[in-house]
């Protein structure tokens, strides 16, 4: 059997080149891995491969790379800008926040309650960039 994203040969359920899933319909039923004590096997989410030493891959067809990505901003800065400039959303400007920080600046950060709220968020790391990443 061919597949039909690559054309190379398919045996099982997946294409040992390109990684697509064979569709349902063409699948052959194979149980002779199960007799082979070094046989691998696939999940049956179809995208995560296991073999009997205990690896795990990950099929290149379908999956998810979670990255674990921080703002160029520095938090210790944010957090001087806030604390001394807070009122006026000086710390806003510096993480790009343009929108927000004009309405800090023309009203005095919603009354100072939004400076609050800033300082608190900014000292227990929640604080995040225009991006939305957070702060390094």
């Amino acid at each position: 059997m061919r597949c039909e994203y690559c054309g190379s040969e398919v045996q099982g359920n997946f294409c040992g080149n390109c990684g697509a899933p064979v569709p349902q319909e063409s699948r052959i039923e194979n149980d002779s891995y199960k007799s082979n004590p070094y046989s691998n096997s696939w999940d049956t989410d179809y995208n995560k491969f296991s073999n009997d030493s205990g690896s795990t891959y990950y099929n290149n067809y379908s999956y998810t790379t979670t990255y674990s990505v921080a703002s160029n901003k520095s938090k210790i800065v944010a957090l001087v800008l806030c604390f001394l400039f807070g009122i006026f959303g000086i710390h806003r400007f510096y993480v790009g926040k343009v929108g927000t920080g004009l309405i800090w600046l023309f009203t005095g950060a919603i009354g100072g309650l939004g400076w609050i709220v800033d300082l608190i968020l900014i000292l227990t790391g929640n604080f995040k960039d225009s991006a939305g990443l957070p702060l390094k």
